[in-house]
This record gives C-alpha cells, sequence and structure tokens, in this order.
C-alpha cells in the first residue's frame, strides 16, 4: 500500500483548536460572573444580621440600590447616609475590621447593587452584621468575594489559550513539512517509500 501524505483537514482540526482555546477564558469569565451575581444573601437594614459562613475568605457587604421586591420597583440613593456604620462581629462578640470596597456597580435585571466593604473571616461559625445610622429601610447584601476564583480562572484560562496557539500551529506545520517530505519523494524516485506485501 503506498503511503498517502496528511491531509489538508489537519488545518480545519487546528482552526477549532484555536477557536476552542480563544473562547475558553472569556466563556468562563461570564458563567463565573453569572454565578456570582446570582449568589449572595439579602439582609434588612438598620438591624443585626445573622449569617453562617460555612468557608473562610473574604466577604463583601453590599449596598442593595435598586431591586423589584414585593411587585414593586424600589430604589434607593447609592450613597449611604452620614452616619452609617457597619460593624461585624465574631460569634464570641469580637469586632472584625472591615475595609472600604473600590465602590464598584454591578447591575442583573431589575437589581442594581454598589460594594460598601469588605471583611476576611478566618474560621467558619456564625456572624453578626450590625448596620445602624440610618433612618430609611432598605437592604444589603453579603457575599464571598470571587477575587480568588477569578485568579485561578485566569490562571488556567491563559495556561489553555496559550497551548490553543501552540498546537494548532505546530499541527499545521507538522502536515505541510510532510506534505512537502511526501512530494520530494514522488520527484525523486530514489526516495519514494512503498510497503511491501508481506510474503506467505
Amino acid at each position: 500500500m503506498t503511503k498517502q501524505p496528511p491531509s489538508r483537514r489537519w488545518h480545519l482540526v487546528s482552526v477549532i483548536l484555536f477557536i476552542l482555546g480563544a473562547m475558553v477564558t472569556p466563556i468562563s469569565v461570564v458563567f463565573l460572573l453569572a454565578g456570582q451575581m446570582s449568589s449572595g444573601e439579602a439582609f434588612a437594614v438598620p438591624g443585626t444580621y445573622l449569617i453562617n459562613i460555612e468557608k473562610p475568605g473574604t466577604y463583601g457587604i453590599w449596598n442593595i440600590v435598586s431591586e423589584f421586591r414585593d411587585g414593586i420597583q424600589r430604589d434607593y440613593s447609592d450613597k449611604l447616609p452620614t452616619g452609617t456604620r457597619i460593624i461585624v462581629l465574631t460569634s464570641t462578640g469580637k469586632e472584625i475590621p472591615t475595609q472600604s470596597d473600590m465602590n464598584c456597580t454591578e447591575r442583573s435585571g431589575d437589581s442594581s447593587r454598589k460594594s460598601i466593604c469588605n471583611f476576611v473571616a478566618k474560621e467558619t461559625g456564625t456572624y453578626s452584621i450590625v448596620v445602624d445610622g440610618m433612618s430609611e429601610k432598605q437592604s444589603f447584601m453579603i457575599r464571598r468575594s470571587m477575587a480568588s476564583h477569578a485568579v485561578v480562572l485566569f490562571v488556567l484560562g491563559g495556561l489553555v489559550s496559550i497551548l490553543g496557539w501552540i498546537i494548532p500551529i505546530f499541527i499545521s506545520v507538522l502536515v505541510e513539512i510532510k506534505r512537502h517530505k511526501f512530494k520530494q519523494e514522488l520527484a525523486n524516485p530514489r526516495l519514494q517509500r512503498t510497503e511491501q506485501p508481506a510474503e506467505p
């Protein structure tokens, strides 16, 4: 049986691999953001809210600026009243320091939220979030920060994207090298290789 050159269809495979590699990171980011924005626990303020934290990490507190609740669209100021205090306490009553956030705003459907602050929960357990200094009732939200997940996602996505560049190029170059070598063998009978059938 005469040896055949590699098919040019391998170039199509390379293109498909390249596209898939380029799409991994954007698609992962979309799913991460969608999952993150749909998570979190809303609670009424002012007042005290108890939250059971099962995973240590950084948690952010958000001001729900706009929400659709009880059949009514409710809108609030994105700036907290002067004198508003947010205190986070452990189950033993120890206060955990909070850090001001970067004032990020996110929108999802009829809801709009603006970041206020975050804190680090080093242990699992029940934490108290005390909010006072506000006269108008509204809602806050708390959820685990996605920063650590985002770092892992971008590192893995970056590696996949790099491989998505290298592997398709390698396949295409290898195919062309073999096709060129095959043409040389056809042009020079001394280089032709054929497989002889085995003798009985």
